[in-house]
């Protein structure tokens, strides 16, 4: 279930997915693990092995992932509207020789 609230002027996202605790932890708990090791293997640095972290520190790393693909997403189609608009634009004043 995703919803919005307000107050001050500022608005909260959120995301939420009921599941059976066992089924909840499997699943935030592998994601996190996959991109635990990608940042890793990117990194080449581990401070923190993955068998240590707290369930917190996995929904964490899960949150900034998920929170990172909808910006990219709106900022990708966004480019692509600005995109789309300058070749119109463009369009409507091609060069004729």
């Amino acid at each position: 279930m995703a919803s919005f609230s307000t107050s001050n002027g500022d608005t909260t996202v959120k995301f939420e997915y009921t599941a059976a605790t066992a089924k909840v932890q499997a699943v935030v708990g592998d994601a996190a693990e996959s991109l635990w090791n990608e940042v890793t293997n990117d990194e080449g640095v581990v401070t923190n092995p993955f068998s240590s972290a707290t369930n917190q520190e996995k929904l964490d790393v899960v949150d900034a992932y998920v929170k990172g693909v909808v910006v990219n997403l709106a900022n990708t189609f966004k480019s692509r509207k600005a995109q789309d608009a300058a070749r119109e634009t463009e369009a409507a004043d091609e060069h004729v020789l």
